[in-house]
């Protein structure tokens, strides 16, 4: 169950790659001619605590990387795959 965002995503990406009858010359240049995107977020953060509580550092790493198809026949298809890192210590 934990795979199967990924998996719908994986599979209705190449759905659309599937041609239609009839419009397989428009369908695939609506997809070649798509582009593909990329955001990358890098911060750090920390936290000095007053009480009991522990202080901590973190540097986290947001990553979104996808691929947006072009317009056809006033539809467009998106596949996108978003994650998140982080590295830290507690002093």
């Amino acid at each position: 169950m934990k795979h199967l965002p990924t998996l719908l995503s994986i599979f209705s990406f190449f759905a659309l790659l599937t041609p239609l009858s009839g419009h397989s010359g428009t369908t695939t240049k609506a997809i070649t001619s798509g582009k593909a995107y990329a955001d990358f977020r890098l911060r750090f953060e920390s936290v000095d605590q007053d009480n009991a509580l522990k202080d901590s550092d973190a540097l986290t790493l947001r990553s979104r990387v996808g691929y947006e198809t072009a317009s056809h026949e006033g539809f467009s298809g998106v596949n996108r795959i978003r994650r998140r890192q982080s590295r830290g210590r507690t002093r």
